[in-house]
C-alpha cells in the first residue's frame, strides 16, 4: 500500500517536477509514541479511499499528511501537519496543492 511507486505516481497526477523521498514521512509514522497514527492508519485509510467510486489525488495526499506530525500532548497536531505538508511542497517544484474550497467540495 505505503510504496514508492504509489507516491510517485500521486505527486505526478498532481503535477510535481520531482518527487521527494518517502522515507522521512515513513520513519513519522513510525515514531515510537504513536499508538494510533502509524502506518497501518495510513495503510487503513487508503484501503478505504481506493475503494471509492472516484478518486481525487488532492484527498489521497492529504490522507498521506494529514497525522505526519503527532504529538500525543500537542493540541494541534493537525496544524503542524498542514504546515509540514506545506514545506514538503515547497522541495516539490510546481506542486499544485489543492485549494480547500475545492477540497471541502470533493469530500
Amino acid at each position: 500500500m505505503l510504496t514508492s511507486h504509489r507516491w510517485q505516481n500521486l505527486l505526478t497526477q498532481l503535477g510535481a517536477k520531482m518527487t521527494p523521498s518517502l522515507t522521512p514521512i515513513l520513519d513519522a509514522y513510525r515514531e515510537k509514541h504513536r499508538y494510533y497514527h502509524t502506518l497501518q492508519h495510513i495503510e487503513e485509510c487508503l484501503i478505504l479511499y481506493d475503494r471509492l467510486p472516484t478518486k481525487s489525488p488532492t484527498v489521497e495526499i492529504a490522507l498521506w499528511f494529514h497525522d505526519v506530525i503527532y504529538n500525543p500532548q500537542g493540541p494541534n497536531n493537525e496544524m503542524q501537519s498542514a504546515n509540514y505538508a506545506d514545506g514538503a511542497s515547497n522541495l516539490i517544484y510546481n506542486l499544485k496543492w489543492p485549494d480547500p474550497y475545492t477540497l471541502n467540495d470533493e469530500i
